[in-house]
């Protein structure tokens, strides 16, 4: 029963102490990693609109406005993109219905066409709570911005990009407006919440792993340096306790427990010696 209970109560203790320990560090280092992966994926979703943007900018030197619209539409069907919509500053879509070039180059017959077919909507209509909100800021501040959303049950990471209305844009659009428009995008964070989980779960198997080995092998070197000795005490005492002052505690370790062993015997050879 001392045994029992005196394994019992160290092992409580030191491991105890070790899932404390280890569950403090597993926390800190999956929040770590967790945040490194999310930050990853903002500069990724950045250097993408900021490419989107450069490359809508040289098509528009040129204007060359069909190419604008096969680019966004070759980047909607990719697999990551989950959104991308190029907006006027009123919140209403981009390179749709032909506003803008009407404005710079005059009505054309063709044009019209595509004019019939599509009606973009304005985006600022209130069924995004957060677009309003960022598009005005992005608009005011020439500023990207990122933010979290959800959409039909679809965790996304939207990206607003500025785009800006620099000198060679003037000839066409004037110097009055700083920003032109803005690109959203969105991305699908799937990926990135699968990797997340996928770490998580690695870094709590393996914290779990290392507790297990280590109380395992502290179980062994309990049992072997502190419990063995305890052991051959106990047996010693009982067989003195029955009348053999003949026993000895069996130690040959220079600790506590060897000292305490030493001092019992020389009090069993004492009561021999006095019973003589």
């Amino acid at each position: 029963m001392l045994r029992n209970n005196l394994e019992v109560k160290i092992l409580s203790v030191v491991l105890a102490v070790l899932f404390l320990s280890f569950g403090t560090i597993t926390v800190i280092q999956i929040n770590k990693e967790s945040a490194d992966l999310l930050k990853q994926n903002q500069v990724k979703a950045r250097l993408l609109a900021t490419s989107i943007e450069k490359s809508i900018q040289n098509y528009m030197k040129e204007g060359r406005v069909d190419l604008i619209r096969r680019l966004v539409a070759d980047i909607r069907n990719s697999e990551e993109v989950e959104r991308l919509e190029i907006l006027r500053r009123d919140g209403t879509l981009a390179f749709a219905d032909f506003k803008t070039v009407d404005a710079v180059s005059g009505t054309n017959e063709k044009f019209k066409i595509i004019r019939e077919r599509e009606r973009p909507a304005n985006f600022l209509d209130g069924r995004d709570p957060f677009l309003p909100i960022y598009f005005k800021g992005t608009i005011e501040t020439g500023k990207n911005v990122s933010y979290y959303e959800t959409n039909e049950d679809k965790e996304l990471l939207t990206h607003l990009q500025p785009l800006i209305n620099q000198r060679e844009c003037h000839r066409c659009h004037g110097a009055d407006e700083k920003v032109r428009g803005v690109l959203r995008i969105s991305t699908s964070m799937k990926g990135v919440n699968e990797a997340i989980m996928t770490n998580r779960n690695r870094v709590i198997i393996i914290s779990l792993s290392t507790i297990l080995l280590v109380g395992i092998v502290l179980e062994f070197l309990i049992r072997r340096v502190i419990l063995k000795p305890v052991d051959g005490l106990i047996e010693t005492m009982a067989k003195v306790e029955k009348g053999d002052l003949t026993a000895r505690a069996d130690v040959n370790i220079d600790d506590e427990l060897g000292r305490m062993g030493r001092s019992f015997n020389s009090m069993i050879m004492r009561l021999e010696e006095a019973s003589k």
